[in-house]
């Protein structure tokens, strides 16, 4: 028998949409960034099925949309990459398919979305990626702590940069990005 996925929709999440819709101020990347996460979620949820998963839940939260999956059968390592990289891939194809169109605007936030993603940071693909190669080498402790180090040493760099973009050109969005990283993984603690 078939079970409906469980759906949560967080009260952070909201906010953040709202944010979100209130700082596009009418350029019209709000469409763009939710078309580029479906699209990115749909390729996991892809992958993950040619290796027996189904979604268990889906949560909308502040620090972006995760998806839960129930396998048949336990994953290994390799394959918990490909579902991994499958967003990322998606939103390259996708990418490419909107700039021979001549979509710019989509394939610009693709390709943004899908490269975000593959940062080594914990909530992130990348970070799951880095995580499994990791722990198929030195074992899940060691990967552990390395994960930790990277992500502190990521962020830690994003916002130093963020910071300097918010002073000197008034831009925010770098250390938006930073504080909403780190949000993600204290919210994963």
């Amino acid at each position: 028998m078939c079970r409906r996925p469980e759906f949560r929709l967080s009260p952070g999440f909201l906010l953040l949409s709202a944010l979100m819709f209130y700082l596009d101020d009418g350029l019209g990347f709000l469409p763009w960034i939710a078309l580029s996460a479906l699209i990115h979620e749909l390729g996991h949820i892809g992958a993950a099925r040619l290796f027996g998963g189904r979604v268990e839940a889906l949560s909308l939260e502040m620090s972006g949309a995760e998806l839960r999956f129930a396998y048949s059968h336990p994953l290994g390592y390799a394959h918990e990459n490909m579902i991994a990289l499958a967003g990322p891939a998606m939103n390259l194809f996708a990418a490419v398919l909107a700039l021979w169109s001549g979509a710019v605007m989509p394939a610009v936030t693709c390709v943004g979305l899908g490269l975000f993603n593959l940062l080594p940071v914990s909530p992130l693909d990348g970070g799951r990626v880095f995580f499994n190669l990791l722990a198929e080498r030195f074992g899940p402790d060691t990967a552990e702590r390395i994960s930790a180090v990277a992500a502190g040493c990521v962020i830690g760099l994003m916002l130093g940069i963020g910071l300097i973009a918010a002073v000197k050109f008034a831009n925010i969005m770098l250390l938006g990005l930073s504080v909403w990283l780190l949000l993600g993984i204290f919210r994963k603690m």
